[in-house]
């Protein structure tokens, strides 16, 4: 590890505040192209890697939900961001929302997909063959899972999973990182009464057809989020339907009075 202060990032132009997208566990800022070609050029965007991923392998340590948000916040000082659109997937959602939590007046408005830590129950078993999938094959059986049922897995997230799955010491990460995620065959819960404090316009959208984590989480999310399921949708939502996702994040950012 060299250290690395700086989160790899996938940056495109546009106007108004800029729309902070944060990738779920074994991704990478390369999963948001569709979306952040959607949002462009309303909207300029930064697609990050999280630490212990891809661009950010060798960020200075990793771990859980909590260390990623500060390294977010750490980045948007570093690039004099002081306020922004925040979305996330995932594990990436569980780490937007602890940054909003901690940082309030800092985040304009709030988009979670299928978060992580809206409750206890995780399919923990294909979470970790997902992070220590290290062929093609391998990756292909997990994604099927996580995609709806019957939905067919692009073969070009394929290749791109495949090659960061390649990456020196990629593997190991994501066990560490799956280790910090999981508490034994769950995973941990953010506090209620924390999002229930949030003032920021926040929207989830979860699939119906989730096999990751169930998609009736959606009901411990406060009554004062926007939510909404989709049908025929698995976990990977970004992946799956781009184009709702970017469009879901707008109306989001639409909202900010």
């Amino acid at each position: 590890m060299s250290g690395n202060t700086r989160l790899g990032a996938i940056e495109t132009a546009g106007g108004g505040d800029p729309v902070v997208l944060l990738h779920g566990f074994g991704g990478s800022a390369a999963a948001w192209q569709k979306v952040q070609e959607a949002i462009s050029p309303e909207h300029a965007s930064l697609a990050l890697d999280l630490p212990g991923h891809a661009g950010s392998l060798d960020y200075e340590g990793f771990g859980n939900a909590a260390f990623a948000a500060k390294a977010v916040i750490n980045e948007m000082d570093r690039r004099e961001i002081a306020a922004f659109h925040l979305a996330g997937h995932s594990m990436g959602g569980a780490v937007a929302a602890i940054a909003a939590i901690r940082h309030p007046h800092r985040v304009l408005s709030l988009t979670l997909l299928a978060p992580g830590g809206f409750g206890p129950e995780i399919n923990a078993a294909l979470l970790r063959s997902y992070g220590e999938a290290s062929t093609a094959a391998q990756l292909r059986t997990c994604l099927e899972v996580m995609f709806a049922p019957g939905a067919k897995v692009p073969p070009e997230l394929i290749a791109l999973q495949s090659a960061q799955c390649r990456l020196p010491g990629q593997i190991e990460a994501l066990a560490h990182i799956a280790a910090t995620i999981l508490a034994g065959d769950g995973q941990g819960v953010i506090d209620r009464a924390s999002l229930d404090a949030l003032a920021m316009p926040v929207a989830v959208l979860w699939g119906k057809e989730d096999r990751m984590i169930p998609v009736e989480q959606l009901d411990n999310a406060p009554g004062k989020f926007h939510r909404t399921a989709l049908a025929g949708i698995g976990h990977m939502l970004v992946d799956e339907a781009p184009e709702t996702v970017a469009r879901f994040i707008l109306e989001t950012i639409h909202s900010v009075a």
